[in-house]
C-alpha cells in the first residue's frame, strides 16, 4: 500500500470510533494531534513530490509535442529539396516522436490523478487534524468542569459529613436543609407580596387623609366666610 493510499484510511470516523472506546480519550488526544501533524508533513510532501511529476510529465510532453513538428516541417523541406532519403529519416522519427508523446500524455493523466489524490488526503488530513483541536479543547473543557464538580463535591460532602456520623443521617440533614431554605424562600417571597401590599395601602391611606385635611380645610374657610358676612353688613365702614 503506498503512502497516499495509507494515509487516505485516515478518516475521522475511524478516528473518532478509536477515542470512543477509550475511557478517558482526553489522555491520548495531544500523542494524536502530534502524529496528525506528522501525517500532516507526509501528506504535504507526498503533494509536493507530485506536483514535482506533474511538472515533469507536462515538459516532456511539450517536448515531445515540439521535436514532432519539427521532424515533420523537416521531412517537408526535404520533399521540397528531392532529399527523399532524409525526408524518410525524418518522417521515421515523427512517428517515434509521435509515440513518445502519447506515452508521457499518458504518464501526465497518471501522475495528476496521483497530484489530486495527494491533495484530497492532505485536505482530509487537515481538516481532521482541525476536527481533532476542537475535539481536544472540548474534552479538556469537559474534563475541568469535571475536576471543579468533584472538587466542590468532595468539599461539600466534607463540611456536611463528620467524623464518625453516619452517612444516612446527613443525607437527612441535607434534605431538611434544602427544605428549610425552601421554606424560607416561600416566607420571603410572601412578607415581600404582603409588605408590597401593606405599602400600597398606607399610601392610599395617606391621601384619603389628605383629602379629609383639605375637604374640611375649604369647610372652615366657607364657615368663617358665612359668619363674617352679617359683620360685614352690619358694620359698612370696616
Amino acid at each position: 500500500m503506498g503512502k497516499i493510499d495509507r494515509l487516505k484510511r485516515i478518516t475521522m470516523a475511524r478516528i473518532e470510533a478509536f477515542l470512543d472506546s477509550l475511557e478517558k480519550p482526553e489522555l491520548i488526544l495531544p500523542q494524536l494531534l502530534n502524529e496528525m501533524e506528522q501525517q500532516m508533513r507526509e501528506a504535504a510532501a507526498a503533494k509536493a513530490k507530485a506536483l514535482s511529476a506533474v511538472k515533469g510529465a507536462r515538459r516532456r510532453l511539450d517536448e515531445a509535442a515540439g521535436r514532432s513538428l519539427r521532424l515533420e516541417r523537416g521531412a517537408a523541406l526535404a520533399v521540397r529539396a528531392n532529399d527523399l532519403k532524409t525526408a524518410r529519416q525524418a518522417l521515421a522519427a515523427q512517428l517515434e516522436a509521435e509515440k513518445q508523446y502519447q506515452r508521457h500524455q499518458t504518464e501526465l493523466e497518471n501522475v495528476e490523478k496521483a497530484y489530486l489524490a495527494a491533495e484530497a488526503v492532505f485536505k482530509q488530513i487537515s481538516e481532521n487534524r482541525d476536527a481533532l483541536k476542537k475535539k481536544n479543547a472540548q474534552l479538556l473543557k469537559q474534563h475541568r468542569q469535571q475536576q471543579v464538580i468533584q472538587i466542590l463535591c468532595d468539599q461539600y460532602t466534607r463540611s456536611v459529613i463528620e467524623p464518625k456520623q453516619s452517612i444516612l443521617d446527613a443525607v437527612i440533614r441535607i434534605e431538611t436543609n434544602i427544605e428549610q431554605q425552601q421554606i424560607k424562600l416561600e416566607a420571603n417571597n410572601d412578607l415581600a407580596r404582603i409588605l408590597g401590599a401593606g405599602a400600597i395601602e398606607e399610601h392610599i391611606k395617606s391621601l384619603e387623609h389628605i383629602a379629609q385635611v383639605e375637604e374640611r380645610l375649604a369647610a372652615l374657610k366657607k364657615q368663617l366666610r358665612a359668619e363674617n358676612a352679617p359683620d360685614s353688613q352690619h358694620n359698612p365702614g370696616n
